[in-house]
């Protein structure tokens, strides 16, 4: 983002996407509901990109780490899962 040294371009609806991500999805605000002490965001998924294979991030006890994926499953699969979310997403 600009000022930030992190490299990025810009989505479809100008959101930064992260270069090097595995995968983005870009949503357009819908509405945001009161939940007491914070706000709940609801977003209309507009575009679904897979980037790239890889084992998805994580984030525990204040350190990154990554995930293996579900035994037997080929990394190719979670490409196909994006493509099928896509599709309903444009139904």
């Amino acid at each position: 983002m600009p000022g930030t040294g992190v490299p990025w371009r810009a989505g479809g609806n100008s959101a930064p996407l992260l270069t090097g991500s595995l995968a983005s999805v870009e949503c357009g605000l819908e509405g945001v509901l009161d939940g007491g002490d914070h706000a709940i965001v609801l977003g209309r998924v507009t575009g679904l990109a897979v980037h790239r294979d890889g084992p998805p991030l994580r984030y525990f006890r204040r350190s990154y780490g990554s995930l293996p994926g579900p035994p037997g499953l080929p990394s190719s699969s979670m490409s196909s899962s994006m493509a099928a979310a896509r599709s309903r997403s444009e139904a």
